[in-house]
């Protein structure tokens, strides 16, 4: 385990890396299958695979960022090193549904930038992160972070890797298209 210390907007949070078969990350797991299979209207019931452990193991993650508030999970998501010198990060980035609104940008503000620091000290050349556009929302959703990342400087003062941020395309990934974005490492 490997805490990290954030120098984000959000003082009350506990960011750790953790191996992938590590207890802590298999207790996160099965808190977020529990959540969304509990709700029965839930959309994103197609990510329950994603938690289990044949899915899981199968991704072969180095690592994974758990983020607690006083012990409670908040987020959870897997990283791959990649042969190509990058990080692929915030794999099956789940964030609890009760901290969503308080922890809105924890990828931005956090996440990312820790990925950052993790490349810069294994000499990567950077890192990466793809969304699928499973529904109309996360459709939205990328539409607009591609609009932000092509110059808008509102989120640049509390996510320092918003404008360095390039949109890189559609790609197929996993059998699943999605849209890539990537950061180099400077």
């Amino acid at each position: 385990m490997t805490l990290y210390n954030q120098l984000s907007p959000y003082t009350d949070i506990q960011i750790s890396d953790f191996d992938s078969n590590y207890d802590v990350v298999t207790s996160a797991r099965q808190q977020i299958f529990l959540e969304i299979k509990s709700d029965i209207g839930y959309k994103e019931k197609y990510m329950l695979p994603w938690f289990e452990d044949e899915k899981w193991y199968k991704n072969a993650f180095d690592y994974c960022d758990i983020v607690f508030r006083d012990g409670d999970l908040v987020a959870l998501s897997g990283n791959k090193i990649l042969a190509d010198n990058t990080i692929k990060i915030l794999c099956h980035y789940y964030v609890m549904k009760k901290y969503r609104v308080i922890y809105r940008g924890l990828q931005q503000t956090d996440l990312i930038p820790k990925s950052i620091a993790t490349a810069k000290t294994k000499n990567l050349k950077g890192v990466w992160y793809s969304v699928h556009a499973f529904d109309k929302r996360h459709e939205r959703l990328i539409q607009s972070q591609i609009r932000g990342y092509n110059g808008s400087k509102l989120n640049a003062k509390c996510m320092p890797y918003w404008l360095k941020t390039e949109y890189h395309g559609e790609i197929n990934y996993n059998h699943t298209i999605q849209h890539k974005f990537y950061i180099p490492v400077t």
